[in-house]
């Protein structure tokens, strides 16, 4: 009962620095200045986003605390990532669920107690919606290619395709949800777009001898979406697809990565002319018009959150492919693979052909698995101990005409390669 006691003040009087009650907020903010304990410092910078008309004067605090001038909230956000060596003191967690229990007590919920965690508390902030105010699509409505009248030639779509079955999923539709959690095959899977750093990850939705749904949670940590799953509430991280805050950390619990592609509709089709896609009608109300939900931001060269760990600005939303192969990773600029639109790398025990469409911007990997690639008057072939086959740039086949096996991957924008991988082999 003590510390619980403990835990009221250690958070309730902080909140007198957005109250205006003036003789309140004085003896909030004297009692902060004079304890010199960078452990407010985490406190501080939230209450700086609650409480808009405080800021200026809380920002004042946290400069005095740290010796460090910065501007605004975010700017703050980006300092404190920097800044391992300040832990928040024990009433966090608690404000925090007070301060987001204003807005909304399923977002409140993430920090109703203790959890454990893979990230630091202090770099989860808020994307600015509400729980799920980003609706997932769990087994949506899907249409016919000859159906699907209102997509145009040029525009993007997400593409999978696996035992004979093709989905598409059109980014202005999936702008405006940002997961999808369908079935190809016999397989299920969830689509999970992060669209702040460019990436569309399809996962297995089987892990640990369960299967997991999975929906939007508000939050995000270094300006990547932090998804939930409906089964047990623990965050995810979208760029791992590992729990990384509440029940499941400790489980050892890690989503398979998918084959997925992002190319014109007019190419997917056209290889995959049975194709389903994404219905119009997804049950909500929305601008599926190309460009709606995130227009301005993918034409921009800037985030909309800070994410310290990623470098200078220069280049940090050009694309990049991340390669991710069981027990072996590896990034490629789109620049770098547009020049080498056939090119064989080795990449952990085997050698990989990568493919790029110059034209759509796709990008597909594939194990060659005894294969070697050659160049013979002008084309290219497949080579092994069997004999030659000319490389179907669409759907290669070896020489007994097997399909190659697909490696999983996808894009990002730079900036999320540096901030979440950067220790993997990157070709620039």
């Amino acid at each position: 009962m003590m510390i619980c006691f403990v835990l009221v003040l250690q958070t309730d009087w902080l909140l007198d620095l957005c109250s205006a009650d003036i003789a309140a907020q004085r003896r909030a903010m004297l009692r902060v200045s004079s304890s010199e304990d960078l452990a407010y410092v985490p406190s501080l910078i939230e209450l700086m986003l609650f409480c808009p008309d405080s800021q200026d004067a809380i920002g004042s605090l946290v400069s005095n605390l740290t010796g460090e001038s910065r501007g605004d909230y975010l700017d703050w956000v980006a300092y404190l990532g920097a800044n391992p060596s300040i832990v928040a003191n024990a009433g966090y967690l608690r404000l925090r669920y007070q301060l987001f229990s204003s807005i909304d007590s399923r977002l409140a919920a993430f920090f109703s107690k203790p959890q454990p965690t893979t990230i630091r508390l202090e770099e989860i902030v808020w994307g600015g919606v509400v729980k799920d105010g980003i609706p997932a699509l769990i087994d949506p409505k899907h249409v016919t290619a000859l159906e699907a009248t209102y997509l145009e030639a040029d525009e993007w779509v997400f593409g999978l395709a696996w035992q004979g079955e093709a989905k598409a999923y059109p980014l202005r539709i999936m702008d405006w949800h940002e997961m999808a959690n369908d079935t190809l095959g016999s397989r299920r899977f969830a689509l999970a777009y992060c669209t702040l750093c460019g990436s569309a990850i399809a996962y297995s939705s089987r892990a640990g001898g369960r299967l997991w749904t999975f929906g939007s949670s508000g939050l995000l940590y270094r300006s990547n979406k932090l998804m939930y799953d409906h089964q047990t509430n623990t965050l995810w991280h979208q760029f791992s697809g590992e729990p990384v805050f509440g029940p499941l950390v400790d489980d050892g619990l890690k989503l398979d990565v998918l084959p997925v592609e992002r190319t014109t509709w007019e190419d997917w089709r056209s290889r995959y002319p049975n194709t389903q896609v994404l219905s119009l009608d997804t049950g909500y109300e929305r601008n599926y018009e190309p460009g709606a939900a995130y227009g301005a931001y993918f034409s921009s060269p800037k985030l909309m959150f800070p994410v310290w760990n990623a470098g200078d600005n220069k280049g940090q939303k050009d694309w990049v492919w991340m390669l991710r192969k069981p027990g072996a990773q590896k990034a490629y600029s789109l620049n770098f693979l547009v020049k080498n639109p056939v090119f064989v790398d080795h990449v952990g025990q085997s050698d990989v052909l990568l493919l790029t469409d110059p034209d759509n911007y796709s990008v597909r990997v594939y194990e060659l698995t005894g294969n070697v690639v050659t160049r013979k008057d002008g084309s290219w072939w497949l080579e092994s101990e069997k004999g030659s086959a000319a490389l179907d740039m669409d759907f290669p086949k070896d020489v007994s005409g097997s399909m190659l096996q697909r490696v999983p991957g996808h894009f990002a924008y730079e900036f999320a390669r540096r901030a979440f991988m950067p220790e993997i082999p990157y070709q620039p």
